[in-house]
């Protein structure tokens, strides 16, 4: 990599992380916005209660985990999920989320 590259890189990652620190600073706002946006594509959250707060507490931690990655340089690798995120899809109704092959976690048993 040449200096320059080098440069831009470190400007970059400044950059992003300037980005995700005041991102963070509104992640409730954030949240709730992401949580909003799903209530109304996804009509059978709408009017339960349970369920949509436990959508926001899984939405609240995966974007606090997102900008905390972003902001301090952190691998993707490194990156665990958070509990309130993997314990959401097995709370949901079924009639909210079906695991199918496609996006089923690891450890759910056999999908054919």
């Amino acid at each position: 990599m040449t200096v320059a590259r080098r440069g831009d890189q470190a400007a970059a990652d400044r950059y992003v992380e300037s980005i995700a620190a005041r991102m963070n600073a509104r992640v409730t706002q954030l949240s709730a916005a992401i949580r909003a946006a799903l209530e109304e594509d996804i009509t059978a959250l709408r009017g339960d209660t349970r369920t949509a707060e436990l959508l926001g507490a899984s939405v609240e931690a995966n974007v606090d985990t997102l900008l905390h990655a972003l902001r301090h340089d952190i691998p993707v690798e490194s990156i665990q999920s958070p509990a309130a995120a993997v314990s959401t899809p097995d709370a949901l109704p079924s009639k909210v989320f079906r695991p199918t092959p496609w996006y089923a976690p690891t450890g759910w048993g056999s999908v054919a």
